[in-house]
Formats: C-alpha cells, sequence, structure tokens
C-alpha cells in the first residue's frame, strides 16, 4: 500500500511540473477553425503556435517552405524560402517539408526536409537527402543540417520532430524506425536504429514526443507506443503498456497538448480498413509508464469531402488553449507527393470534441 501510495504521489509530482513547464502565453484568444482562403497551394501539414510572437509556423509541405500565418488578421506575414530546397509546388523536387518544432529559449526554429522517394515506395527507396533546418527568428538566418551524412542513405522517412534537454532534437525516421539525436553543435548521431534497415521497409515510426526525460513514439509496425529514457543511457524502446488496446498502423504526429498537462497523448492516424481518418486520443496518470486509450475523432474533412478525395491526417496539436488538427489532401493524381490546385484549407478547432470524449471516459483534465 505504502509503494502504491509512493508511485501515486510521484507520478501526480511528475504531471504537476509538467504542466508548469510549458509557456505561458500573451496572445488573444483564438477559438474556431482556422481558415486559409485563396491561398493557392498552401497545403498547411505541420504547425507550431508561438506563444510570445502570436503567430503560427506552418509547414508548406510541398513547396518545402515555412509559412508565418496571423490567425488574428488571417495573412501571411512572412514566407521563409530555405535556399536550394523551397520550390515552385508544381516543380519536379524531391524535398518536402514536414514536422516543425519551436525553441523559444532560443529564437529557433527548426523543421525537418524530407526527401520523398520513401513516400512514393512505400519505403523500398530511402535515397534522397534529408535535412533539418534551423531558422533564427531574430534575423530569418538558416542553417541546415544534413541528416544523409549520417543515416549513408540505409534508412530514412524523416518526418517529425521535437525538442530534446537542452537545445538538442530528436528526429523520427519512418522506414525503418529510427530516431536521430542533433546536439547543440548540431553534430547528428543515432539514436535508434531498427534493423535490419534493407528493403522492404516496415512503416514504423511516425511520430516523436518528448515528456521530460521521456521520448515516446508511435511503432506502427508493432501497433504500439514506445518510450525511451533520454537520461538512463539505455536507447531500446519500451513499450507503454494500453488499457482499452488500441492498434494502429499508420499513425504519424504525436503531441502532448498544455491544456491537459502532459496527461493527454494525441496521434494522427488514418484507419486505412476503413478508409478514414482523424486523431486518437490516449491518457496517462503516470506520467506515461502506462496509457488508456480513450477514442477516435474522425477528421472533419475526411466526412466533408467524397470517399474518393484521398487525406491523410498530418497532425494535431494546440493552438492556444484550443487543440487543432490539420490534413494534407492529395490533390496530384500525376504524382501525389507534388501539389495539386486547391487554394482553400483550414485547420479544424477539435477542442470541444477532445473534451467531451475525456469527459465521456471519466476524466476530468
Amino acid at each position: 500500500m505504502k509503494h502504491t501510495l509512493l508511485v501515486s504521489l510521484i507520478a501526480s509530482l511528475i504531471l504537476a511540473a509538467s504542466a508548469s513547464n510549458y509557456p505561458t502565453s500573451r496572445c488573444p484568444p483564438i477559438s474556431g477553425d482556422i481558415l486559409f482562403r485563396n491561398e493557392f497551394q498552401l497545403y498547411p501539414s505541420y504547425y507550431r503556435w508561438d506563444y510570445q510572437r502570436c503567430v503560427l509556423y506552418i509547414s508548406a509541405i510541398y513547396n518545402a517552405s515555412i509559412v508565418i500565418w496571423d490567425p488574428y488578421s488571417s495573412s501571411i506575414q512572412r514566407v521563409v524560402s530555405i535556399p536550394g530546397i523551397s520550390h515552385n509546388a508544381l516543380e519536379a523536387s524531391d524535398k518536402r517539408l514536414s514536422g516543425i518544432v519551436l525553441d523559444s529559449t532560443n529564437n529557433l526554429l527548426s523543421a525537418v526536409v524530407e526527401a520523398d522517394e520513401f513516400f512514393l515506395t512505400g519505403g523500398n527507396d530511402v535515397s534522397g537527402d534529408n535535412f533539418v533546418v534551423k531558422v533564427d527568428l531574430n534575423n530569418f538566418a538558416i542553417n541546415m543540417i544534413n541528416l544523409t551524412t549520417t543515416t549513408k542513405g540505409q534508412y530514412g522517412a524523416f518526418i517529425d520532430i521535437d525538442n530534446g534537454l537542452s537545445g538538442d532534437l530528436y528526429v523520427n525516421g519512418a522506414y525503418p524506425s529510427s530516431i536521430l539525436h542533433i546536439d547543440c553543435s548540431d553534430q547528428v548521431s543515432p539514436f535508434y536504429i531498427r534493423e535490419p534497415t534493407t528493403a522492404p521497409r516496415p512503416y514504423g515510426f511516425g511520430g516523436v514526443v518528448r515528456f521530460h526525460d521521456t521520448l515516446i513514439a508511435n511503432d506502427n509496425t508493432n501497433n504500439q507506443l514506445v518510450r525511451f529514457t533520454l537520461d538512463g543511457g539505455n536507447s531500446s524502446p519500451v513499450v507503454i503498456p494500453q488499457t482499452n488496446y488500441h492498434s494502429f498502423s499508420a499513425g504519424t504526429a504525436l503531441s502532448l497538448p498544455q491544456r491537459y498537462g502532459g496527461r493527454v497523448l494525441l496521434q494522427a492516424e488514418d484507419i486505412l480498413a476503413e478508409n478514414t481518418t482523424g486523431v486518437s486520443v490516449f491518457s496517462s496518470t503516470d506520467g506515461w509508464e502506462t496509457a488508456k486509450f480513450v477514442g477516435f475523432i474522425e477528421s472533419i474533412d475526411r466526412k466533408l469531402e467524397p470517399a474518393s478525395v484521398a487525406i491523410s491526417q498530418t497532425t494535431a496539436r494546440d493552438i492556444g488553449d484550443r487543440i487543432y488538427s490539420s490534413v494534407l489532401f492529395y490533390d496530384n493524381k500525376i504524382n501525389p507527393a507534388m501539389a495539386g490546385n486547391r487554394t482553400d484549407f483550414a485547420l479544424r478547432d477539435i477542442t470541444d470534441s477532445i473534451d467531451s470524449l475525456l469527459q465521456a471516459n471519466g476524466l476530468n483534465m
């Protein structure tokens, strides 16, 4: 009994500390869908909210650039083009820009530039150079870090990124599962690689998110959430046992919205067998030693669009005190790794749906 109480107390302290570590916003509140009208080929995919500057950093995935969006005036403040990488969305290029993370302490924005060969071949081809791009938000100077110098083209499909404990970064690869570590001097080293790395490669880690000294990934190969301990010197994944087990095979970005103090995990997920996409919701009361699957929220865009329109959920995370989700449309029928001619997009406010789901499961977050 004493041991159980001690474990519960420690978990409560961890979760309380987690809530205090999130940034305090000075921005006016935002609610309701964020709409992008007449923004030709924007295709907002991944994004991060700046709690100090009150702007949204968006990956315009198909032209491999970063768009800085003011949601209060519904306007683009700046487009950050990456030399030698960014391009016209209908121009032949294997470069796309996916995951983004903000280091507010050092005023750095980091983004993943992926080579799209993996997407077109189901992971059989992981050639092409992959990068992490760092943008200094003080002067918009750009620093490019080549990941392929480390991987030697043996594994790839780098998709998402999160901050480490002290100005470093972790990037997840999907074919096969891998995580690269980038230290404060921009040196890249393998943190975890699943062998073998030869084709055919299974779809592995779709996303990565840090909770204190724990790194959480979604292992699509084994249909499990897994965790790594960052300060323990052991970079082997440990399965996070689930109550009400949810099997997944096409999960992507992960997030821990500050609204719930690190106790709720969101996974962008496609459910291929049902031709649908949306957000899976998990909860934890012990610092992600274990998890409970709470439910699945189907994408509004999937409901609105005909079944013939190809859509994938890309991310779900907080903007201010609300939770938003984004989808990616595959409009180009000739090359789905390139843009179509779409002009209108939306980030959907799914906060109320998540809150209702948690409450229905007896969770008062």
